[in-house]
């Protein structure tokens, strides 16, 4: 569905180095049922905004980091979707059969990573895709201007390397 050359042109566009990530993004689309290129773009617009260009499955952002610790303990975002509260490390440990309750740091490993993201596309922003773009982000992310025009940025330059047009 999406090539590697595509998929590293997303990435390096938008000023990432691609990581060795191709495989796992493969396969978390094929585990997800992503079967667009449409919905490919805005998986990966999302997780590179997320992530820092999969770059990190460990929230490592100073200024946010030591809120989450205080409100979140050890269940601090991990993934490239960021996963965190006990609520949400509890969900998913159900649905994907997985102790992340009592091992949050399995997350940061790239396997889990990738599971949980598909596991929280699949129940948060899937429903949305038909509605277009901003719909997943207004409903599943809501972010603040500034960084959602940043997503929309992202989210451009992902769908021109897929040759797609985007769908706010």
């Amino acid at each position: 569905m999406i090539s590697f050359q595509d998929f590293c042109g997303a990435l390096r566009k938008n000023g990432y180095q691609t990581f060795g990530r191709y495989e796992g993004f493969l396969k978390a689309c094929e585990y997800a049922s992503i079967e667009s290129p449409d919905e490919a773009a805005m998986f990966l617009a999302t997780l590179i905004f997320e992530s820092d260009g999969l770059k990190y499955t460990r929230e490592c952002d100073p200024k946010t980091l030591e809120l989450s610790k205080r409100r979140f303990g050890k269940y601090i975002g991990r993934g490239f979707f960021p996963l965190n509260s006990i609520d949400n490390y509890r969900a998913a440990s159900e649905a994907l059969h997985e102790d992340y309750v009592n091992y949050p740091e399995k997350v940061e490993k790239e396997e889990h990573a990738w599971k949980v993201s598909t596991w929280f596309w699949q129940r948060e922003c899937k429903k949305y895709v038909d509605e277009g773009f901003r719909k997943i982000t207004n409903s599943a992310l809501r972010l603040s201007e500034e960084n959602q025009t940043r997503l929309d940025s992202i989210y451009q330059v992902v769908c021109k390397s897929f040759g797609v047009e985007p769908k706010f």
